[in-house]
């Protein structure tokens, strides 16, 4: 979904690939009520232009630095903003005083903000810059930043021509240090959430015997809430409980949870109790950073010691699609929810936010099954009792990708002993290692 040019940089929608939208009514609905919301703002863009235009006028005639709103500006315009490592740079030519270089980078994609294109992580792609070196005397706007080999930048790019070949869009403000991952060190190599980290699992930090959780969302979410709450049950976590409040589609992610006022009044009486210790919600194409921010305080207001959790589902339409494209897509959201849970860590810095990729599960069996590896377990790829997924429409899961999904969220946010860990069903596949491998994908967006 592009965003309006005019729409607040702090209240954009999550901005998901294709297929995260549960629902199609609704979230088209959302995005043309984003369109008259830009289109209102007409006078207010029209000034931005005039200014523009002004500044631009003003460079042209005095070869001046642009003030810093042109390049906001021309950065917001950018339609592709991605992380990107560099894998090959061109050596700089000292004997260009006052002329400019044209410069080719070959870069390898690591995180993707959002993309016209449709750039997935690790695709290869070429990036057309320059520099001028001013000579004696010279003074203009700004260069793009000279990049070298193993450089991980955060790039506003425009797509050329040719395939696979991008122009700088934000002139000397093309390139800039992309934003720190918690729990990341300076001195880390940039890899993308397709590499397995650290051995060890972060946990979210809540009580190891289990804790009061309300979780609420919509069909690719409660259902393995309440798997979650039957492991929990079975395994002996003495102190667990669990309120879920269910909406359909698009009305059960935080946005339109917030604006209905049957559920909103339902979950604020549930947090106004202030025995929430874990508030867990999920995604959608019609919920924005503001939305998510709107819940955690309401809930901090009557618990401040409350903790929360997001999760990201599978994408829409798993039994048609094939297993690479819907894993590829699963890791492009979650790079992309990562970084609007960054800034939740970042607006709520004592309180535990833990961000868990339980779409995964759905990836990984949807691997196992084409692999024919499931053969004990799943015969169908859609059966509304056995199957993989149990319908042909949007593609819900069936009780396997439920009860891994359980499985997850059992070890990010309790820490469960896999070698311990009693399941509710009976499964010749073991669910418990696929489990930890993905458990240990979440390690370093799981946030104590």
């Amino acid at each position: 979904m592009p965003y309006p040019k005019t729409q607040p940089l702090r209240d954009r929608p999550v901005d998901l690939p294709r297929g995260y939208g549960v629902g199609d009514v609704t979230g088209d609905l959302s995005a043309r009520q984003m369109g008259l919301q830009a289109g209102g703002n007409g006078l207010e863009w029209g000034m931005k232009i005039l200014l523009m235009s002004l500044a631009l006028g003003l460079f042209f005639t005095t070869h001046a630095e642009l003030p810093p709103f042109v390049y906001d500006e021309m950065k917001r315009d950018a339609e592709e903003v991605v992380v990107v490592q560099i894998l090959k740079a061109p050596k700089a030519d000292a004997k260009l005083i006052g002329k400019r270089q044209q410069l080719i980078y070959e870069a390898k994609v690591l995180r993707i903000t959002r993309s016209k294109s449709r750039l997935r992580p690790s695709a290869t792609i070429t990036i057309q810059s320059s520099y001028y070196r001013f000579g004696s005397g010279e003074v203009g706007p700004s260069n793009p930043r000279r990049l070298k080999k193993n450089d991980v930048v955060t790039a506003y790019l425009n797509k050329s021509k040719k395939a696979g070949e991008f122009q700088i869009a934000a002139g000397g403000h093309s390139f800039e240090k992309p934003p720190a991952e918690v729990g990341k060190k300076k001195t880390d190599v940039e890899k993308p959430s397709t590499k397995e980290g650290s051995t060890k699992v972060i946990e979210s930090g809540l009580p190891k015997d289990g804790a009061t959780c309300l979780f609420i969302g919509h069909s690719f979410f409660i259902p393995v809430a309440k798997s979650f709450d039957q492991h929990a049950r079975l395994n002996g976590f003495s102190k667990h409980k669990q309120l879920t409040v269910f909406s359909g589609g698009q009305s059960g992610t935080p946005g339109s949870l917030w604006k209905s006022k049957k559920h909103s009044e339902k979950i604020k009486t549930i947090l106004k109790s202030g025995k929430i210790q874990l508030l867990g919600m999920t995604v959608g194409f019609n919920s924005s950073f503001d939305d998510y921010k709107r819940w955690i305080d309401f809930a901090l207001e009557h618990n401040p010691k409350t903790k929360f959790m997001v999760g990201l589902c599978w994408g829409k339409g798993g039994q048609s699609r094939k297993a690479k494209e819907f894993t590829e897509a699963n890791l492009e959201a979650f790079q992309t929810l990562f970084e609007m849970v960054t800034k939740l860590r970042k607006a709520f810095p004592k309180n535990s936010i833990t961000l868990i990729n339980y779409g995964a599960a759905a990836c990984e069996l949807k691997v196992q099954f084409e692999a024919g590896k499931l053969k004990g377990d799943i015969s169908k790829k859609v059966d509304r009792k056995s199957g993989l997924f149990t319908d042909n429409n949007l593609g819900h899961a069936g009780p396997m990708i439920i009860d891994l999904s359980a499985l997850i969220w059992l070890k990010n946010l309790y820490g469960a002993d896999f070698d311990k860990l009693k399941l509710t069903r009976k499964y010749k596949t073991d669910l418990k290692v696929t489990a930890a491998k993905i458990a240990k994908l979440n390690d370093r967006f799981v946030k104590k």
